[in-house]
């Protein structure tokens, strides 16, 4: 079992060239953990050169198509030097391991499964060319690696394509090197092969070779080396399959040779159009009928895996959902989860959050002007001349506690203050004596520099005016 973020990567269940499958589970956003299939590239493919924009083509356009007879992308995302496909996961074999069960049993898959399972993978990839993008542009996809290996026999009887990894399309962010070939030879179209433009008819050729093969159980082009294979792919010489089995009629073999036509212009225009062809010609059996055939050839490993599902699923639900670091985006769902840690980098970054105000926030703002406020009220009575009738002993007014705005005090008995009123205009108070600076508290004695402070005018007594609020406001002037 490997953590990686918010997925889990437990037992292999496949493997090519560029990447391993892994059995997995999802934290979801509500906290429950999903059965999921994940995709993991392998690390000297996380190493190449445009890898991962490789990567990043594959889950922008396996997003973008959504059928029952495709694989649903679900999630992508790369933590590190981990890049991760999340797939939905299909209690299924692949059609090359269905395949390869029948033939050691030395048999063949019913012809009519054969047309089920075919034309699955026909609307399946008419599917991905149909795809488009939000505007309802065509994207002009291409899968370009149509093989057993990338067909998925669901238990439900259901065929599904997966693996856009190499497909063409015209949002690529990542250009095939030129004179790179890429796909599986043995399945390749010969414009594929010589590197020149693709279109769905290179579809129809791959599900061709495929149909080909279920129909006959042998190789349609099999070479001790790749470059032998290059060179029959090339020369473009097909066995017709009824050679194979007298089951094979005249129509069904037309249909397969037009779809293995050299020249793409004879093939099939569309998968589509083949698809209804191959029902016509050889009417498909029930997907009933495909899952009994599947679980037949099949059954133990399909039981082995379920129960280990359910190990999986029981051992999450006792342990508790694990911490999730962060959320990893989804195209699919059309929207985006923010935000990973430094050392995950999301494939689709989300639209930011409208931030919205935070009452505590607001509230300690307005303190702190509260608190402005009444510091210069203090500040201003802090230097109001003392005014006294008779001066009193040094002493005393270095002792003498300081006024201030929250606590104001009350004036000696022998210097009465009339009461004042908001509407009520402020007696003018008479001129007082000022005492000498060696009488002041040290704090209050001007410095030599200082300039004398001009005397006050008898409007600055009091300092304060109350307006219809009852607030105090300081007078301008006074300070």
């Amino acid at each position: 079992m490997r953590r990686i973020d918010r997925y889990v990567l437990h037992e292999k269940i496949a493997s090519g060239g560029m990447a391993s499958v892994y059995l997995g589970q999802m934290v979801e956003e509500n906290g429950l953990l999903r059965t999921v299939a994940i995709k993991r590239l392998h690390p000297h493919v996380v190493e190449m050169s445009g890898a991962l924009n490789m990567f990043r083509d594959e889950a922008r356009l396996s997003a973008r198509v959504r059928h029952r007879n495709i694989v649903t992308t679900l999630a992508a995302a790369q933590h590190g030097h981990e890049l991760l496909l999340v797939m939905e996961y299909v209690h299924g074999v692949s059609l090359s391991f269905l395949e390869s069960r029948v033939r050691d049993a030395d048999s063949r898959i019913p012809l009519s499964m054969v047309s089920t399972i075919l034309i699955d993978v026909l609307d399946g990839l008419q599917a991905a060319h149909d795809a488009t993008d939000e505007e309802g542009e065509p994207l002009f996809i291409v899968h370009r690696d149509v093989s057993p290996q990338n067909v998925i026999v669901g238990d439900d009887g259901r065929s599904r394509v997966l693996d856009f990894g190499i497909a063409k399309a015209a949002v690529r962010l990542q250009t095939t090197r030129e004179g790179r070939v890429k796909g599986k030879l043995r399945y390749m179209a010969p414009e594929q092969v010589l590197n020149q433009s693709v279109s769905p008819r290179t579809d129809v050729y791959a599900a061709s070779v495929v149909l080909w093969e279920l129909l006959t159980g042998q190789r349609l082009f099999d070479a001790s080396s790749e470059g032998a294979i290059v060179a029959k792919v090339l020369e473009g010489v097909v066995i017709a399959p009824s050679r194979f089995s007298s089951a094979i009629g005249p129509e069904l073999e037309a249909l397969v040779l037009r779809g293995l036509s050299r020249d793409p212009d004879e093939r099939f225009p569309s998968c589509g159009e083949m698809s209804s062809a191959l029902r016509a010609v050889l009417p498909p059996a029930e997907p009933e009928a495909v899952a009994e055939y599947v679980r037949e050839h099949a059954g133990n490993l399909l039981r082995d895996r379920a129960a280990r599902i359910a190990q999986i699923e029981d051992a999450g639900a006792d342990a508790g959902v694990p911490a999730v670091s962060s959320p990893v985006v989804s195209e699919t769902a059309g929207t985006q989860t923010v935000h990973s840690p430094p050392a995950q980098t999301p494939l689709f970054e989300p639209p930011p959050a409208e931030s919205k105000p935070k009452r505590g926030r607001t509230i300690a703002i307005v303190s702190v002007a509260v608190l402005g406020i009444v510091g210069i009220s203090t500040f201003a009575l802090r230097d109001r001349p003392v005014s006294r009738e008779s001066n009193p002993p040094a002493t005393a007014a270095a002792s003498a506690p300081v006024l201030t705005a929250s606590a104001p005090q009350a004036p000696p008995p022998h210097d009465p203050v009339p009461a004042r009123t908001p509407d009520a205009e402020a007696p003018t108070a008479p001129a007082k004596a000022v005492p000498p600076p060696s009488a002041l508290p040290p704090r209050m004695r001007p410095s030599a520099s200082a300039a004398p402070r001009p005397e006050r005018s008898p409007d600055c007594d009091p300092m304060f005016t109350i307006d219809a609020n009852g607030i105090r406001r300081v007078k301008p002037e006074c300070l």
